[in-house]
């Protein structure tokens, strides 16, 4: 079901059509089960049987947790639900090691998402395999033999690509397991993008950052190439020209009487927005303002994007700003669903900001090509072209 389209509630409804179980038993990532607002969701539906929530996090690496979810099992009938059943995609991950091995123990299984897979097909076998492994009936490798392309090197090097003619094969095997939803709002979406430019004082010290980065390596295999961009991200994001633009931007909102909310990546831009702005709300993994209040009186929500771009309904807002890029296209598109879903009414506006730096132009050609960006990136390393990396950057 695309995001936006009342899963939860569906699920809901979906237990009500059953009474031959005893308990429900949830399972979805920390930041959804820990936040109030994601329960309440839930119950607010009325579901007719009592509900254990457990965190996918939890099943993975606590031994507690994950002997208290099989021994739920096997003393009562479970409907269980994984929600953003994504986060199940790692064949090596330990939860799903762990879910794989009590599968059976549950009387009905569910999973839910609007984004099954992020990087290739292989993330759906885990996911299917935990409805039924006789779904599929097929080992890691006879699934890449079937769906995927093989490299020479390497042990598992199908992981990366892909056969899109064998695309359609896999969706007809698992079609009748499938409920499938799409998102059809009478709304317009709009999207700006908004360049910021640094200072010349601004350009010579990030020139300066990134030369005394560089320099510390002989090799650039030895790079760790995502910590880099980390590094040199944090550094430029903040800049006197998106202050000025961004302000510019939050008065035309304010002038048409409506709503914001604000995703940042770093939680040193919400300590610098919390100066600049007023009347607003802070959510990430530190601060857990009220989107109560939100809704309210306060104009502006605040967020980071593992926190805020999961679970929330905030369609009584319209307009997002990305104020600082996040390579995962994933967690973007999530954050796009908090307003465009059922119940808005009004044009949904996305303000991308991004500055005039090489590395804001390689995470604006891959947010483009509506895949996960963190995967594109890896690909392009991985196709030795690092030394065009280090220029752009």
């Amino acid at each position: 079901m695309e995001m936006g389209t009342g899963k939860t509630r569906t699920m809901i409804e979906l237990t009500k059509l059953r009474n031959d179980y005893d308990v429900i038993a949830w399972i979805a990532p920390a930041a959804l089960i820990k936040d109030a607002g994601y329960v309440a969701e839930i119950n607010k539906w009325q579901p007719t049987k009592p509900i254990v929530f457990f965190t996918a996090e939890g099943v993975g690496s606590s031994n507690v947790k994950f002997l208290e979810l099989s021994d739920l099992a096997d003393k009562k009938k479970v409907w269980c639900v994984i929600d953003e059943s994504i986060c199940f995609k790692n064949l090596d991950a330990k939860r799903v090691k762990r879910l794989l091995s009590i599968w059976h123990k549950f009387a009905y299984r569910f999973i839910l998402n609007g984004t099954p897979l992020t990087k290739g097909l292989l993330d759906l076998l885990p996911q299917i395999n935990f409805l039924h492994p006789k779904i599929l009936n097929m080992t890691e490798s006879q699934f890449a033999n079937n769906f995927l392309i093989y490299k020479k090197e390497g042990a598992r090097g199908w992981r990366q690509w892909s056969k899109p003619a064998n695309e359609a094969a896999l969706v007809e095997m698992i079609r009748p397991y499938i409920f499938d939803a799409k998102l059809d709002l009478d709304v317009e979406q709009e999207h700006k993008a908004i360049t910021t430019n640094l200072s010349p004082i601004e350009a010579d010290k990030y020139a300066s950052v990134k030369g005394e980065f560089l320099a510390k390596y002989d090799n650039e295999d030895d790079i760790d190439f995502f910590s880099m961009m980390q590094t040199f991200q944090h550094f430029y994001t903040q800049n006197e020209d998106k202050d000025k633009k961004l302000q510019e931007v939050l008065q035309e909102i304010k002038a048409r009487g409506e709503k914001c909310i604000i995703y940042v990546k770093f939680l040193s831009e919400v300590d610098e927005l919390k100066k600049k702005l007023d009347n607003f709300v802070v959510l990430t993994g530190q601060e857990k303002g009220d989107v109560g209040d939100f809704k309210g009186d306060a104009d502006i929500l605040i967020c980071t994007y593992g926190v805020g771009s999961f679970g929330l309904n905030l369609q009584f807002a319209n307009n997002i700003i990305f104020l600082s890029q996040t390579f995962d296209y994933k967690m973007k598109k999530q954050a796009e669903y908090r307003i465009y879903r059922m119940g808005q009414e009004r044009r949904c506006n996305y303000y991308d900001f991004y500055v005039n730096v090489g590395l804001e132009e390689l995470i604006q050609k891959s947010l483009e090509k509506k895949e996960n960006t963190l995967n594109n990136v890896k690909n392009y390393i991985k196709k030795k072209k690092k030394d065009e990396i280090i220029k752009a950057l």
